[in-house]
Parts: C-alpha cells; structure tokens; sequence
C-alpha cells in the first residue's frame, strides 16, 4: 500500500522526517510530495526544497519524492496511493484536515486519510519558525539537519560560512585577510581577534575571563589589561581547547554580532579563522566547512595528521561539509577562491 505526505515543505525539518519515519512503517512506499501553495510567502524554490528532503533519506528505497504542480487526486490515482498522511499538532489541526478529507473525497473516494499527532518535542517546529530563527543565526540543531541549516543561510542569508583552520595560526589569519583583500565576496572574521577584544574589554564579564586566563596560561598572554595578540598567535592546540573552553559562551555571541553585521544582499563568503575553531564546538555554525591549511616544516608537522583526525571526529551531523587541505608551500589564492566555488558552494 503506497501513501503521500504532502506539504510545501519550506523547508523540510525534524517534526516532518518524524511524521515520514513512523508511517514508514506501516506502508510500502511513503510519497512526499511539495506542493506550490500562492497563498504562502514561499522563499525556498521547489528545487532547492527536493535537493533538502534527499538529504533526510538518503538510500531509502521506501521514499519517494515528488514535485505536484497539478492535482493530487490525479496523481495519487496515477501512482496507487490510497492514503493521504497528515501530522496534528493541534485539534485546530483535526479539524481542518476533516475537512480536508471532505474535499479530497470528491477527487478521489479512494483516497483516505491517516492522522499521526506531532510527538511533544515536535510540536513547536514549524517551517516559518525555522526559516525566522536561520535569518536570526540562532541554533536550529533541534529543528533540521545541518544539510538545510547551511543551504538556507545561502539562500536566505546570503551567507557560506566556512571555518579555517591548521597547525599555523598566523599563516590562517594573513591568508585570509589575502583573500578577503583581493575578493569582494569574502569576509573574514577572525576568531583570534575576537578573544583579543574580550580580553582588551573592560566589562565586567571580560575581567573576570581574563583573571582566569592569567591563572590558566600565565601573565605571557594577558599584560595588566590587554592581551599580547602576537602570543595569541602562536599558541599551541592544548592552549587554545584551554581558552575555548574558557570563552565559549562570549565568542559565540560575538560571532553572531560579526555575522549578523556582515548580512549582504548578494552571496557573501565568510572565512572564520583561527585555529580555535576546530575545538570550540563551533563545527556546527560553519556547516562542517573548512579550509585546512597546513605547513610541511618541522614545528607543524607534527600536528597536521592530529588535527585533521581532530576535524573529522567533530563533524556532525554528516549530511552536510567539505574539508578542502591546503599545502602552505603551493597556496595560490585563486586556487583557493575557484576550490571554495566549485567543491563548498557547490555541495550545498
């Protein structure tokens, strides 16, 4: 027995894929189908919001996706389904989709419906709130894959986060402020800078981080009320997880301020730097994207197999990412730019 799950679907999320796995299992072949609706704001194309849900069933044979600009009772007709799936969140929900029911009898008296309730934790998503929280850079992990978090942002933002990171962090930091020079489309922000100016804070939160840094790592790093930026730059691994660990929570809210500030009316591509960012759970705001330069000296050496296995085991959620490894003896900045283009906006 074959059943359709139909929606605009802008965008898919976790309440939807919950709603298709559990009626997975009572039918042969679950059909989702997107319909154009005029009476939505719709601001996801249909094909972006099909290339969405593929990342959710991913080797499913069982699920089949589908594009239906015209009448569903047709297509169901055409396609053997005898059941309409619909998920309730609400009795608002109930009794609308009764008289749903009503009118698709009409159609096609073949047609039933099957009502699965949104279970608890899913009936707060909706599609409209996902899309408000993506534009606010809120954390959305709850609501959809990493997949549809980095897609939208492209979309809706006009933003490619992308991490970079390595065993060299001044090497990181000037090749970006490179690229970001010599391309308008790309802006860095600079994660190293950012714990520079919480540490050259004279807030209250901030004295209180760097009097715990100074008991941490010692007064090499933080001079009375400033911090040595230089000494930043070359702290090891072990140092960073320390400082990471210690910030958290105020680089996060000034990451946000920096991507916010940075929102453009055309696609912009954010290269967030430094060395930090493959150990301070920010994997997930920059989509699993990174730019990996590393170099083959002896200093670095050392810790570049550590470092990627350090990247990979961090990914999550792999329905989303690109690692692209840059050899510091063959940058070329146009390489770089046309591998950014071609492997990392091209996946999403």
């Amino acid at each position: 027995m074959n059943a359709m799950f139909v929606g605009t679907f802008d965008p898919f999320n976790y309440g939807h894929l919950d709603i298709v796995n559990r009626a997975s299992e009572y039918f042969d072949v679950v059909y989702i189908l997107i319909v154009p609706d005029n009476t939505k704001q719709n601001e996801i194309s249909l094909d972006d919001r099909r290339d969405i849900i593929k990342s959710y069933f991913v080797d499913r044979r069982d699920i089949f996706i589908d594009v239906v600009p015209g009448t569903l009772g047709d297509y169901a007709y055409r396609n053997s389904i005898t059941v309409s799936i619909r998920g309730i969140r609400s009795i608002d929900d109930v009794n609308t989709e009764l008289s749903l029911f009503d009118s698709n009898q009409l159609h096609n008296q073949e047609l039933d419906t099957f009502m699965l309730p949104a279970k608890k934790e899913f009936t707060y998503i909706s599609s409209t709130k996902c899309k408000k929280l993506i534009k606010q850079h809120c954390d959305i992990s709850k609501f959809v894959n990493l997949y549809t978090k980095n897609k939208c942002e492209v979309i809706l933002n006009k933003q490619l986060l992308i991490g970079v990171t390595g065993s060299c962090n001044l090497i990181n930091y000037n090749l970006c402020k490179e690229l970001s020079n010599t391309y308008t489309d790309i802006i860095h922000i600079s994660i190293t800078d950012i714990i520079k100016d919480i540490c050259n804070s004279s807030e209250p939160y901030a004295l209180l981080l760097k009097d715990k840094l100074r008991r941490l790592l010692g007064n090499s790093i933080v001079n009375g009320m400033s911090v040595d930026i230089d000494v930043l730059m070359e702290l090891t691994n072990n140092e960073l997880i320390v400082i990471q660990e210690l910030f958290r929570i105020p680089i996060q809210v000034m990451l946000n301020d920096a991507i916010t500030k940075a929102t453009n009316t055309k696609l912009s591509i954010m290269l967030i730097s430094n060395n930090i960012i493959n150990s301070n759970k920010l994997s997930y705001y920059i989509n699993n994207n990174y730019l990996h330069i590393y170099a083959k000296d002896q200093l670095c050496q050392s810790n570049i197999d550590h470092d990627l296995d350090y990247i990979r085991s961090k990914i999550i959620d792999g329905s989303s990412g690109c690692i692209i490894d840059i050899d510091t003896d063959t940058i070329d900045i146009n390489v770089i730019y046309k591998s950014i283009k071609s492997k990392i906006l091209h996946s999403t």
